[in-house]
């Protein structure tokens, strides 16, 4: 003999329930006030892509490399490592963004193509199980321009942060040179 699920009508179950923080509309995960200020200040950057250019620019050493110039160097290299990275972290912020308002447009894309496809299926034109790679390649012939943007500018962003992620490397590495360098000079 099965046991029957018993249905509460203690009243106090619906107020647990209602007092339960809702996941989905509720308030989104944050970080304590104290650290919520640091987050603003990391992702404050103003202009990426001026930052961007004046890292860039600056990578390259043009002056004498006289133990002045190379303190001096050594000096602005420490900061333009730290602002290398505050860029890159703010990229990856950035960059994950992108990805999931592409998996929105990709993913309906996705989902119209495995429409199609089952009707193929049940109308009998397809007779194999159908497979991811059936969704993207039907996803690609139904919006070809849409699929080809989208996905080239997913290719995109990856290769700015891939790109972004070597400058910070970079930076960090001249200031291992630079130390170096000056260290070498005083013995």
């Amino acid at each position: 003999m099965g046991m029957a699920r018993r249905l509460s009508a203690d009243p106090t179950d619906a107020l647990i329930k209602s007092a339960q923080p809702d996941p989905i509309n509720g308030p989104p995960p944050s970080v304590s006030a104290p650290f919520t200020r640091i987050v603003e200040r990391v992702f404050n950057i103003g202009d990426p892509d001026a930052l961007f250019t004046s890292l860039t620019e600056r990578l390259s050493l043009r002056d004498a490399l006289t133990p002045g110039a190379l303190q001096a160097a050594l000096n602005i290299a420490e900061e333009n490592a730290r602002l290398a990275h505050q860029l890159y972290v703010n990229a990856k912020v950035e960059s994950e963004r992108f990805e999931i308002d592409a998996d929105i447009v990709l993913g309906a894309m996705r989902s119209v193509a495995t429409g199609e496809l089952q009707r193929e299926k049940d109308a009998g034109q397809r007779s194999k199980a159908i497979t991811d790679a059936d969704v993207r390649e039907k996803a690609a012939v139904l919006y070809p321009d849409q699929w080809r943007d989208t996905n080239e500018r997913r290719a995109k962003a990856l290769g700015m942060l891939e790109h972004l992620k070597r400058l910070a490397d970079l930076w960090q590495t001249r200031c291992y040179s630079l130390g170096t360098m000056l260290n070498a000079g005083k013995r």
